[in-house]
């Protein structure tokens, strides 16, 4: 970071982008991996949407639970009634395309994936890993928490595999990928804990809270720069400065807070509250405040994600001399025009038309991003008819490149206006 800083990134990147030349190849399809392996054929009740809540419900007394869904207008409805698990996390799959949820089923921790029309495909049964955390990092790959045991593991191209065990880590119950870092917090009982996601992996502790079990939750706020963290029965606002800074946010939950995610749509976080009064908050980052409830009689909501949210992704590692891809995905925007940029810093949101925020600093690597030309590969183009683009960034074979960080989104766009504005996503050249 002190090299961005100092401006090192900028003018290494400046120095070679008049000398490089795209390559001659044609651009690369992008395969993000996904998981698919045993189908329990389980229909649901109604499909999701892109912009539906969807919400993990533990209120059950036999062997199935529910998945809910809830419309932009607030309209509750089941994906399916057939999860043969018991959730604890939520999140939209990289390839935007589905729902991965995990959880405790009757024969062992199980992660499965949902799609839109409630078809249930089992991706892992075993007896070792719950995950109670889920995020994607600057790879393409999940980041996962375990809930039963003190490991943090990584999941990419068909494979599991445990990147740290061991304290400070213990019981995962929420996390996510700060942005500005890339580093993954983790809420678990008694601390909020960074894991830098370099190799080796280091875990610290940064804050130390009341212990308590249950579920909680954790999305950058690029609103504020922070970390948005859902534990007992209120919000924190972490900061991720020298030394953390933790402010509690009162918004009157009176219950116990679980998953969070944020909905690019409106800027504002959706986050589940269990106990006697369960329900959904809409929760304004920026003015502090709860803009809507939804309630959810008879329910245990657990966990709470956007459907579709994933918009940008990475599909590979960002190593010098080798071509970086990138994964735009908006399955319901086909035909949409689209403009991908790149930035060596974040802002707290820039206004756009329409409402919308851009959430990177106009710097030279921005404007050089926008001309879609060099070494920036179909950083403007048209969905395809997957709803798919893929631009690709061919970083020069320098090795003083190594360590700098920058930073993605994208937008569609249509003659009418701006479409929609992703979240920034975080690189950091390895």
């Amino acid at each position: 970071m002190n090299q961005l800083r100092t401006g090192r990134g900028s003018r290494i990147i400046a120095k070679v982008l008049g000398q490089h030349r795209p390559r001659k190849e044609p651009p690369v399809r992008i395969a993000l991996s996904f998981i698919l392996v045993v189908a329990l054929a389980a229909t649901g009740s109604a499909q999701y949407a892109h912009g539906d809540m969807i919400v993990l419900d533990q209120n059950s007394t036999s062997s199935t639970w529910s998945l809910l869904g809830i419309t932009p207008q607030g309209q509750v409805y089941t994906v399916t009634p057939s999860l043969t698990l018991s959730a604890w996390s939520v999140m939209p799959a990289p390839d935007n395309r589905s729902m991965w949820v995990s959880g405790k089923g009757i024969n062992g921790y199980t992660t499965s994936s949902v799609a839109p029309d409630g078809t249930i495909t089992n991706v892992n049964v075993d007896f070792n890993n719950l995950f109670g955390a889920m995020d994607v990092d600057d790879t393409g790959a999940a980041v996962l928490g375990n809930l039963v045991g003190p490991e943090l593991l990584r999941y990419q191209q068909n494979q599991l595999t445990t990147i740290f065990s061991g304290s400070p880590l213990g019981s995962t119950i929420g996390g996510g990928i700060d942005t500005a870092s890339g580093d993954f917090i983790i809420v678990q009982s008694g601390s909020v804990v960074r894991a830098t996601l370099t190799t080796p992996v280091q875990v610290s502790t940064l804050v130390s809270m009341p212990s308590r079990g249950g579920t909680g939750g954790a999305h950058y706020d690029p609103d504020n720069a922070s970390m948005l963290l859902g534990y007992g029965t209120s919000l924190h606002q972490l900061s991720l400065t020298s030394p953390p800074a933790l402010v509690t946010i009162n918004v009157s939950a009176g219950g116990s807070i679980g998953g969070l995610d944020r909905d690019v749509r409106n800027d504002e976080f959706a986050i589940a509250v269990s106990g006697t009064t369960p329900r959904v908050l809409r929760y304004d980052g920026r003015q502090q405040s709860i803009t809507s409830i939804i309630p959810l009689t008879g329910s245990a909501p657990t966990g709470v994600a956007i459907a579709s949210s994933r918009f940008l992704a990475a599909g590979a590692p960002a190593t010098p001399g080798a071509s970086f891809p990138m994964l735009v995905s908006s399955p319901n925007e086909v035909g949409a025009a689209y403009v991908t940029a790149l930035s060596f810093g974040l802002s707290t949101g820039a206004p756009l038309p329409g409402g919308k925020r851009l959430y990177l600093v106009p710097d030279a690597l921005f404007q050089l991003s926008l001309t879609n030309a060099g070494i920036f590969r179909n950083f403007q183009g048209t969905l395809n008819s997957r709803g798919e683009g893929y631009p690709i960034l061919d970083l020069p074979n320098i090795g003083a490149l190594s360590g700098i960080r920058f930073y993605a989104t994208a937008a569609t766009l249509y003659p009418s206006g701006i479409g929609l504005v992703t979240e920034p996503v975080g690189i950091t050249i390895r």
